[in-house]
This record gives structure tokens, sequence and C-alpha cells, in this order.
């Protein structure tokens, strides 16, 4: 698929055989937003506002997913996530948009406000949803669903995209940030962090920024992904799966990654007692996040992230990578009490 060139989307300088459309708005911009509770200073780059109709990191990796299943002829995509996903409702949206259809396959998660305000927008987008229970029954439903998906065929095939976008591919597009985020502090007055943080869920935005500034050869920054999803999906091990598949799919087009890779780990200390569940230091970060970068946060991804930035009192300059929508959901819900499997009524 063809694209436009420009500055900010250097990888696709490097491997013009990739594909790609556009979705986000990009560069997403990089600002001095003042002083931490531990006097360092807190740097913020905002995706929150890259997408005309839905904003936050998952455009990134879907300019390369919706562009791969485009090219291989589907018109159909699913994927999986919690009843409040954003990555599913970013699906849905731009699914839409492109004239394809869209199946999510759900699982529960703690009933919020913001849950129920991004189920409604995701069901208004059209989507076919599956609830498939706890987050236990994913791996034996995830089974179940993609044999059905591989058994259709011409019209009805279905391309399946990971959760959170956190394949090979969607990862190029956290590659491409960790580039631009490198040619924007070269071209910019600002402190070069000591520490990036990401909410790390999939961990896909993890993961493409270590091999994105690998790329850039920006070795002196250490990535901070805070664990917002249970261990057994986010931990060292998937995130160094994720990091050496991108890392081959680059080389089969051409991108040899260099050896030295930044520093990053993981923060485990942000997601008891569980999956979405506010806490008092996510409830004190959004407040905080609110007052002062006038940034809305959430409880289960951003919340936690930004609290453990609060916590940490290791030399400075910090930054703070915010991953959230901030366009209003009421522009995407056509109804505000949609339809829904029984199985949805906790949440509307």
């Amino acid at each position: 698929m063809s694209a436009t060139r420009s500055a900010h989307r250097p990888l696709l300088d490097l491997a013009p055989t990739l594909p790609w459309v556009q979705l986000a708005d990009l560069p997403s911009p990089i600002s001095h937003a003042g002083v931490l509770p531990s006097r360092h200073t807190l740097l913020v780059k905002n995706d929150g506002d890259c997408g005309h109709l839905y904003g936050g990191n998952k455009l990134r990796k879907l300019e390369f997913l919706f562009a791969d299943a485009l090219s291989k002829g589907f018109s159909r995509v699913a994927t999986i996530g919690a009843v409040g996903s954003n990555h599913a409702l970013a699906t849905a949206t731009w699914a839409r948009k492109l004239g394809m259809s869209c199946e999510v396959l759900h699982f529960d998660q703690q009933p919020t406000e913001h849950v129920r305000q991004t189920l409604r927008a995701i069901a208004s987008q059209g989507a076919v949803l599956h609830p498939i229970g706890s987050v236990r029954e994913v791996p034996a439903a995830l089974a179940v669903w993609k044999t059905r998906f591989r058994a259709r065929s011409g019209e009805d095939r279905t391309y399946f995209i990971a959760g959170g976008g956190s394949s090979a591919v969607g990862t190029l597009g956290y590659v491409n940030a960790g580039l631009e985020f490198a040619l924007q502090m070269v071209n910019s007055d600002l402190p070069a962090p000591s520490t990036i943080r990401v909410a790390a869920g999939t961990s896909g935005t993890l993961a493409g920024l270590v091999v994105g500034l690998a790329l850039a050869r920006w070795t002196t920054t250490t990535i901070i992904g805070v664990r917002v999803t249970d261990a057994v999906v986010s931990n060292r091990i998937a995130v160094r799966r994720l990091i050496a598949g991108t890392k081959r799919l680059l080389n089969q087009h051409g991108v040899g990654v260099p050896a030295a890779l930044p520093a990053w780990r993981l923060d485990h200390a942000q997601f008891e007692p569980g999956y979405g569940i506010p806490t008092p230091a996510s409830e004190e970060a959004v407040a905080m996040a609110r007052t002062l970068l006038d940034l809305q946060l959430e409880n289960t991804y951003t919340g936690r992230t930004f609290a453990s930035l609060l916590r940490d009192t290791s030399p400075g300059p910090h930054l703070y990578w915010h991953t959230l929508n901030q366009r209003p959901l009421e522009a995407l819900i056509r109804d505000p009490r949609p339809a829904l499997p029984e199985a949805y009524a906790p949440y509307i």
C-alpha cells in the first residue's frame, strides 16, 4: 500500500516494502511539563490526540496491521480485549472507516464509567461482539475462535489482530515511534530523559520502543514498562520474544537492528490488586495528571503508569509517554444503550 513519505516516518524510508496506511496524525508532541514531587524534570510525549477520530497508542500499531490485512486481501478483522479495551475500540473504529467488518472477543473486567463508555462506543461502530467470560477462560476461547477464523474462506476470511496489537507487525508502530522520539530530541532543546515510562499490557509499546531506540542508536535512556496485566501476559520472556520477532521481521525487509539495545525493565509494583481495579496510587495519579498536565488518565493503564513515575526518586529528567485517547468518546457513541448479549448487562 502506498503512502506519502514524511520526516516523521523514517521507518518507511528504511523498509519501503512494509505495507502501511496512515491513521495517525504524527509526530505527537514532546513537552516540558514541569517538575515532579521528586523535584526532577518531567517531560511528556502525548499520543492522546494523534487521531482525528480516536487517538492513543493503538493507532501506531494499527497503521501496520490494517495495511498488512488489506495487502493480503482481507476484508474482516477480529481482535481480543477486555470489555473496556481501548485497543478494541480503536480497531473497531478504524475498521469501519476503512470499510472492513470487525469482530471483538471480550473478557470481563471491573465495571467503571470509562469501561461503560468504551463499550458503548465499540458497539456503535457496528462491531460484532463475543463475550468469552473471565480472563482465565481466554486461552481456551481464543483457540476455538482462531480455528473458526482459519476455517472461513473467500470473503469471510478473517485477519486476527493480537490483543493490544502486539504482534511483530503491530510492534512496528512503536519502532517507528522510537525513531520519531530520537529525531524530535535531536532537533529540540529538551534535556534527554534518563527514563521513559509506558504502560505494559501486551507489551508491544515497550518492545517497539526498545527496537526503535536501538535503530536510532539512542541507548542512554532506560525504558520502563509498568505492568498493568497479569504476569502470565506481561513478563520479561514475553517482551524478549516480541523484541526478537520484531527484529526478525525487520531483517526480512532488509533492516538490521544493532546488537546494542537500550536498557529496559518491567515495574511490577503497580498491578495489585488486579487488572482494572482502581488503587489509591492510581487514583492519586489520575487526579494529579489532570491538575498538573491537563491530561485525562484512567485507572487501568495510564493511572498506574503515572503512579509509578510519581514514586521514582532516581535522577531525572523522566519522560511519561501518554498512551490514552484524549478525543471525546461521546462523538463515537450513537446509542447510549445498545442491544447487547445478556453477558454485558453489568456494563450497561
